[in-house]
C-alpha cells in the first residue's frame, strides 16, 4: 500500500465516483492528483496484516493479484461530541468514559454470531449508513440500494 507523506495534514481532497466493481470501495471513490514520487511511502502487507492510518491520509493500492479476495474494514474512534450533518442517526458502541451527548444510538456488543438481534441491528444501521454514502452521488452501488 502506498501512503502520501504528512498527506494526514491536509483538508480533505475531493474524490470522484468511478462506481467501478474492482474498486473495494462503496461509489469506487477516487482522488485525482498527482504525487511525486519522493512523496509517497510503501507498506508491504502480507496476508492477515493490516494497515493503521489517519483517516485523511492518501493511500492506495494497486491491483490485487492473488486469486482471493482483498477485504476492507473501517474503524473509527472519535469523541462523543463528533455529530454528523443534518442530524444523520448515527450508532456507536462505547469504548470508555461517559457518552451521554445524544449524538449516537448506543449499542451493546454483538451477543453472538449471526444472532438474530444482531441482523436486524447491522440492517438498521446499515440502511441509515446507505442514506449518507450515497447522498449526491450519481450512479449506484448496489451494496446501497
Amino acid at each position: 500500500m502506498d501512503f502520501v507523506k504528512g498527506s494526514h495534514k491536509n483538508p480533505i481532497v475531493p474524490h470522484e465516483d468511478s462506481f467501478d466493481e474492482l474498486n473495494l470501495l462503496s461509489r469506487g471513490q477516487e482522488i485525482k492528483v498527482d504525487v511525486a514520487e519522493e512523496d509517497k511511502s510503501s507498506g508491504a502487507l502480507t496476508t492477515g496484516e493490516i494497515s493503521l492510518h489517519h483517516g485523511l491520509m492518501i493511500h492506495g493500492s494497486g491491483a490485487n493479484t492473488s486469486h482471493d479476495r482483498r477485504i476492507g474494514v473501517v474503524m473509527r474512534f472519535l469523541s462523543p461530541h463528533v455529530k454528523k450533518p443534518n442530524n444523520a442517526p448515527d450508532y456507536g458502541v462505547p469504548m470508555r468514559g461517559r457518552c451521554d451527548t445524544g449524538n449516537f444510538t448506543l449499542c451493546d456488543a454483538p451477543k453472538g454470531l449471526f444472532h438474530p438481534d444482531d441482523l436486524l441491528l447491522y440492517e438498521e444501521i446499515r440502511t441509515e449508513q446507505a442514506k449518507v454514502m450515497m447522498a449526491g452521488a450519481k450512479g449506484n452501488a448496489e451494496m446501497y440500494a
